[in-house]
């Protein structure tokens, strides 16, 4: 593969903690000769367990200029992020997890935009990949109201309400996060809520690129979206809520743009909704939990007005004061199976 001198635009930034069976499979889908010299893609070992080393190695010594490997002590993926970033060198950069991939063409539809465009957030597409071989495109070229965004046109803050943000669609200015000293939790599960949120605050300048950048694998097990996962990491998810509150909180004493705050308060009612549901299997203490998380959320009337309006189900398990908790469970459970 030839060299070309040009000034990588994007670090690929892969958490990769035993993901050895993967390695082989996502790899090639970065060592394309459209994308040589145009991006770097760390690999950040968080204290795997397995032979992940050993598999990422021929990659490295293949392709020097591309891979990087840096290995650290188990922090969870939070702390992925952040050692990650301060290692970044590039102006823009992108986190794809370890078991999920790219393409490459599309990705490079991204690097064209990066390359000619400024802008503080790139929001793209990604599809989901589940393991019959379905798959499920994501599309923001349609917002939430119907809107159509032009594709390549910068937008304001104004853009942030008609959007449901998450990890696979954002390519962040590199900047945004240093400049601001952004971190996220670390040792917790679900801190990719506080990823998403956290930059809304200082971003001003957003593009949507019409390009199906990242594949998302869903339906493996042990995966921290699956259903005994969310009731086993509770306690993670209900601090990440207080952060997200927190932050919250933060925005209206500093009068933030309304935009924004709707938008973070929508982030965080989405996260709130689904840790009432997810809740340990002790009922009595289970109750408890979600009472005490409602009454905070209510202190926080936009968090708790969306929380309301995005589901009759939402508004049931309110009125009921969390005594239908159990059976609605049972539901949940039932569908998931």
């Amino acid at each position: 593969m030839k060299t070309m001198n040009i000034q990588p635009r994007l670090t690929i930034l892969i958490p990769s903690y035993n993901i050895s069976k993967y390695v082989d499979e996502i790899l090639p889908t970065y060592a394309k000769e459209e994308l040589v010299g145009k991006i770097k893609v760390f690999l950040i070992d968080d204290g795997s367990t397995d032979d992940t080393a050993e598999k990422i190695a021929p990659w490295v010594q293949k392709y020097p200029n591309l891979f990087f490997y840096f290995h650290k002590e188990n922090g969870g993926h939070g702390s992925v992020i952040n050692y990650g970033l301060t290692l970044v060198d590039t102006p823009y950069f992108k986190v794809i997890d370890g078991d999920d991939w790219t393409d490459s063409k599309e990705l490079s539809t991204l690097l064209q935009a990066l390359e000619t465009l400024d802008a503080d957030v790139f929001v793209t597409d990604y599809t989901e990949a589940y393991p019959d071989h379905q798959r499920r495109i994501v599309s923001y070229h349609e917002a939430n109201d119907g809107r159509i965004y032009a594709p390549n046109a910068i937008y304001d803050e104004s853009i942030l309400p008609h959007f449901t943000l998450g990890i696979h669609t954002l390519t962040f200015k590199t900047a945004l996060w240093k400049e601001n000293h952004l971190q996220v939790r670390e040792h917790v599960y679900y801190e990719d809520t506080e990823y998403c949120a956290y930059p809304l605050r200082y971003a001003k300048r957003f593009v949507y690129v019409p390009c199906n950048v990242y594949f998302y694998r869903l339906g493996s097990q042990g995966q921290s979206v699956s259903l005994n996962s969310f009731i086993r990491h509770y306690a993670d998810a209900l601090k990440v809520v207080h952060d997200l509150y927190e932050g919250y909180d933060e925005l209206v004493t500093e009068k933030a743009n309304p935009a924004v705050l709707d938008a973070y308060a929508a982030i965080a009612a989405k996260f709130t909704f689904r840790e009432t549901i997810f809740y340990p299997e002790n009922k009595k203490m289970a109750r408890k939990t979600c009472l005490d998380l409602w009454k905070e959320m209510k202190k926080r009337p936009l968090i708790y007005q969306k929380v309301l309006h995005q589901s009759k189900t939402s508004r049931a398990l309110v009125f009921a004061r969390f005594r239908c908790l159990g059976l609605f469970r049972k539901l949940i459970r039932k569908r998931a199976h």
